[in-house]
């Protein structure tokens, strides 16, 4: 049995005075004319909508999850995987697996620009780490129609950290119009969501990691 470690990255919106809990991690203002003119996307916010959605297709197909970041404030870097490690060390399954899953929206600078895509990171040479996220990055891809960016490896503290294999994906560009407007939207969440899924599934259908 695979148990899903997932995080949702960055802090939502404190519900006691309606501000983002985390600095940045934001896109720009939209500009007028647009779908979300005035308003700006908080990274952690689509985030928690993204694993909403993908929460409530886990739990339609009986597969084990736990979240690591379940309400609306910022889970620290060292915390989320001290969280995850915790899951797992208390596991009494010997046959159980885990697999950390962390689900961002990707920046580049602070102003619109053409960065665009999805993508993958993986904690450099994690053999294990790469095969799930080349399903993943294929998934999201499929089901969302952004340029794929490939899996990558990073020395993130989330991927260095955690004791199991684990996948941090980038779906498209807070600063790119298109992909922020795509990010932005409940439909876009939902197949981002849905992307997450369908790699989910492929994962499971074969049994082990």
């Amino acid at each position: 049995m695979i148990h899903w470690l997932i995080d949702n990255g960055h802090g939502g919106i404190n519900p006691f005075d309606c501000e983002p809990v985390t600095p940045g991690k934001r896109s720009p203002i939209f500009p007028d004319g647009t779908k979300f003119a005035g308003q700006v996307l908080i990274e952690g916010v689509r985030n928690r909508a993204v694993v909403n959605y993908l929460s409530l297709l886990m739990d339609q197909a009986g597969f084990k999850y736990s979240l690591i970041c379940d309400t609306w404030r910022d889970c620290p870097l060292r915390t989320r995987s001290e969280k995850a490690n915790l899951i797992i060390r208390s596991s009494k399954d010997s046959k159980e697996e885990f697999i950390f899953l962390s689900i961002h929206h990707n920046a580049f600078g602070k102003d619109w620009n053409s960065a665009d895509g999805a993508s993958c990171h993986i904690y450099p040479n994690s053999k294990k780490g790469k095969a799930i996220a080349e399903i993943f990055q294929k998934e999201i891809i499929y089901s969302t129609g952004l340029r794929s960016r490939g899996v990558k490896e990073n020395d993130f503290a989330v991927l260095r950290k955690t004791i199991c294999p684990a996948v941090l994906t980038e779906s498209g560009f807070m600063t790119n119009l298109a992909n922020a407007s795509f990010g932005m939207s409940e439909e876009g969440s939902k197949k981002i969501a849905e992307g997450h899924f369908n790699a989910i599934k492929l994962i499971e259908n074969q049994k082990k990691i």
